[in-house]
């Protein structure tokens, strides 16, 4: 189920920078800050790492604070259409497995 939030947020956040940039290129607009399409796709590529990688949670708590970021700074525009992003992988992020203690037993990874 995490791997289902990871997706999903990943394509919402890729469909919010699609509307953003289709929006920032009407004429009556300065055209789109790259920065910030950049700023977001970095959250997309971290979150996206997770989905193969055992240890998941500290680069999904990197996401949400990079799609935190993003939303604040695009607060008084479209940024809030990004919080669904934010918010499923920090959700992603406490449903993630922790690693095991050293010298403990091992918890089993699965994710269900």
């Amino acid at each position: 189920m995490r791997r289902g939030l990871i997706v999903v947020a990943c394509v919402w956040a890729l469909l919010f920078v699609a509307v953003y940039i289709a929006l920032s290129r009407r004429p009556e607009n300065e055209g789109p800050a790259w920065w910030y399409v950049g700023l977001v796709v970095v959250g997309v590529l971290v979150a996206g790492s997770t989905l193969t990688g055992a240890r998941p949670r500290v680069p999904l708590a990197i996401a949400t604070a990079l799609f935190g970021i993003a939303v604040v700074l695009g607060l008084l525009s479209i940024g809030m259409l990004l919080v669904p992003a934010a918010v499923l992988t920090a959700v992603g992020a406490l449903r993630a497995p922790t690693p095991p203690e050293p010298g403990g037993p091992a918890r089993s990874t699965d994710a269900r």
